[in-house]
């Protein structure tokens, strides 16, 4: 029995922050917990994701059986609008996907007991111009 961290064919997650794999001397005990080579030094700022506003196509492919081994693939389009809220601090993708009538905003990741995580959707995006793709911040319904 798979456990589902989300339903939604949502696909995206953005951190406002980097992390860097830089190998700092350990100076408290937090830091000496990491794996060798990482720190939790916070290296970036609110703006980094900054670039990824606007609109964008998108070609989608997922896995048509989960669970199962399969490497049977779907391919479909869509359309992301990213907008920025609260000062960049926060971001917000969201997804059209015309042909299936489907939108939304979640990720989506499986875990089959003692197998791992399943890797079962991809994207591949291409810019746009957000004046044609997105209205008021969401995709363009069409």
């Amino acid at each position: 029995m798979p456990r589902m961290l989300a339903d939604w064919p949502i696909l995206l997650a953005l951190s406002t922050t980097a992390w860097t794999c830089a190998k700092p001397a350990p100076s408290r005990t937090s830091e000496a917990r990491l794996p060798p080579g990482y720190t939790s030094t916070r290296t970036g700022g609110v703006h980094d994701f900054d670039y990824f506003a606007g609109g964008w196509t998108t070609k989608q492919r997922r896995l048509k059986a989960r669970g199962v081994g399969s490497n049977d693939w779907e391919e479909f389009p869509a359309t992301l609008c990213m907008s920025l809220y609260l000062g960049g601090v926060a971001t917000v993708d969201e997804l059209y996907f015309p042909t299936k009538g489907w939108s939304g905003l979640w990720q989506q990741a499986f875990y089959y007991d003692d197998r791992g995580w399943e890797t079962n959707w991809t994207a591949d995006f291409t810019r746009s111009d957000p004046a044609t793709t997105c209205e008021g911040g969401r995709p363009r319904r069409r």
